[in-house]
């Protein structure tokens, strides 16, 4: 991008857990503030380039993932104290919309924060859940 000297858009995806803790959760919450820490560094030294660096922060997205395998789901629904199979919905609750964050919500932010017309309107500082950006896209575009 900087040799090409047309500037563009980063988008890491992180998690909420970068800002928010989990109970039983410090290597993951810790390697997820590292990572947001790391995209506001990006975002410091790529600047000057034109070079926009963002993070979507998700929180559980369950659809399509491999999250259900090797445990993690029985562990996520001790720590919260919920039935494995009420893990989902209560992920969801935790929403403002109360629905369950999809790849899809979170790839279509993704290109809506590269799409040229699109990211600029998007805050320099853009650690939002899906939710948030699903409601300022809505009240911005």
């Amino acid at each position: 991008m900087k040799e090409q000297g047309l500037g563009g858009a980063i988008v890491n995806i992180v998690s909420k857990n970068a800002l928010v803790a989990g109970p039983k959760n410090v290597a993951y919450g810790t390697a997820k503030a590292a990572q947001l820490h790391m995209s506001r560094l990006m975002a410091a030294e790529l600047a000057e380039d034109k070079i926009k660096v963002n993070v979507i922060n998700p929180d559980a997205v369950i659809e399509n993932s491999n999250i259900w395998e090797g445990g993690w789901a029985e562990n996520r629904a001790k720590a919260y104290g919920v039935e494995l199979k009420d893990l989902p919905e209560y992920y969801a609750n935790r929403t403002l919309l109360k629905e369950s964050v999809k790849t899809s919500d979170i790839a279509g932010r993704c290109f809506c924060i590269c799409e040229r017309n699109c990211y600029q309107r998007v805050p320099e500082t853009c650690s939002m859940s899906t939710v948030d950006l699903q409601q300022h896209f809505q009240d911005n575009l």
